[in-house]
């Protein structure tokens, strides 16, 4: 199977989701041709016997895990605490998630920046401590998130209020951010059903996931004192019939600094108004420009 979904001892390439649920043929590459005739995000078709074994989650090919191990090697010496926090983050969801490959992914990042398993923060809480903790999340938030999670009501703005303890997550979405992208029951799965740590990995597309995370990495790293951090990001999301779109993402990060499994964050996507499957950085500059002078 193509390294993108790379894992499946199979004889040849599945065909893909959109392929097999219109009955057409697929030319069985990812992206196929169709996918990216109609901006859909390609995704094998998998039996539940292949959905039962670890496949490589979309974005982690080597190239594409490379350049998120490159990222964190270079802020090891820059940010040593921001790093060991992101990989404490990591190993807290990990452990909530029934998925190997993410498991794996976890150890080779640590790998790369020289950190040991004894480095690892392990769980103090039970899950049903951090599940109500996270029902009491307004006692610990940062105010300034909180009043941006009350106030922040824009037509059109699609919101997401996010915090997790321990790998515990709460979510939050606004009427638009359902309609458009996903229920609260599918937010920690793929569009083909297998477990992923966050929406992030639900909706980001493929081709723009390894930029998005890595700047959202690089804000929680950066994160110093008690006060949010923000990226914004032109990205292609995937909407809940699994086609592609243009989207300006804000995202308001707050990460507790006393407690390295603890963080929170804000966000809105406004879908732009014209969107592509393939876009360049000066296309995606014109969208831009266009958007804010309407």
């Amino acid at each position: 199977i193509n390294a993108e979904y790379g894992g499946l001892d199979a004889p040849m390439n599945p065909a893909c989701v959109r392929c097999y649920e219109a009955k057409v043929r697929c030319d069985r590459e990812f992206p196929c041709r169709r996918c990216i005739q109609h901006s859909y995000e390609c995704m094998p078709h998998l039996t539940k016997k292949q959905q039962s074994i670890n496949v490589t989650e979309s974005f982690i090919d080597p190239k594409r895990l490379e350049f998120m191990l490159a990222g964190l090697r270079q802020n090891t010496s820059r940010h040593p605490s921001g790093v060991r926090r992101v990989l404490n983050l990591m190993y807290a969801r990990c452990q909530k998630l029934d998925s190997p490959m993410w498991t794996k992914t976890l150890y080779m990042a640590m790998a790369t920046v020289g950190m040991e398993d004894d480095e690892l923060e392990e769980s103090t809480k039970t899950r049903a401590q951090a599940r109500e903790e996270l029902g009491n999340f307004e006692s610990w938030v940062n105010p300034s998130l909180l009043e941006l999670r009350r106030r922040f009501q824009l037509p059109g703005v699609a919101t997401t209020f996010y915090c997790t303890v321990q790998g515990e997550q709460l979510y939050e979405l606004n009427d638009l951010m359902r309609e458009q992208f996903a229920d609260l029951d599918d937010v920690d799965k793929d569009l083909i059903g297998r477990d992923v740590p966050d929406l992030t990995h639900r909706i980001v597309a493929v081709s723009d996931r390894a930029d998005f995370v890595k700047a959202f990495f690089d804000a929680v790293m950066l994160s110093t004192g008690d006060e949010p951090k923000m990226f914004e990001s032109l990205a292609h999301l995937v909407d809940k019939q699994g086609r592609k779109v243009l989207a300006f993402v804000q995202r308001t990060i707050w990460f507790d600094v006393t407690c390295n499994s603890r963080m929170a964050y804000f966000q809105t996507i406004k879908v732009m108004p014209k969107s592509k499957h393939f876009i360049t950085p000066q296309e995606m500059l014109k969208d831009c420009l266009l958007y804010t002078s309407d």
